[in-house]
């Protein structure tokens, strides 16, 4: 996951500082390092999706049902679905807009988006590896 942020947000920057500024390169520029960057995204969200499947007890992180109000509320089936509804939604963005080849200005952003997600790993292993 790392490395896929870590690639999404400098291609995002890359693409972002190759158009020049204007509508109609946010909308119709795109090149072959459209396709590999957006081909990539898409693909992270395959694995996303497979990896969020894979281990629903884990999303909850660390959430228990008595927090909420409904004490049969299951949290990590709750994030599952929440996150397979994002994870198609962003999946499905990028294969549009590779299939179409317009709207490359939103895939960057897309990329882009990848930039906080760094940091907030970062945070999420401290806040599991710490003891207490």
């Amino acid at each position: 996951l790392q490395v896929y942020c870590s690639i999404a947000s400098v291609g995002g920057v890359y693409l972002l500082l190759q158009c020049g500024w204007n509508a109609y390169d946010l909308l119709r520029m795109f090149s072959w390092k459209h396709q590999i960057l957006f081909c990539m995204a898409v693909g992270h969200w395959a694995v996303a999706i497979w990896e969020d499947l894979q281990c629903v007890t884990f999303l909850a992180a660390g959430m228990e049902a008595k927090q909420m109000s409904d004490p049969d509320f299951d949290i990590g089936r709750w994030f599952a679905q929440v996150y397979l509804i994002h994870h198609v939604v962003a999946g499905t963005g990028f294969a549009a807009v590779t299939y179409l080849q317009v709207c490359t200005g939103i895939g960057a952003f897309g990329l882009l988006f990848e930039v906080p997600v760094i940091f907030m790993n970062h945070r999420e292993f401290l806040v599991c590896v710490d003891p207490r």
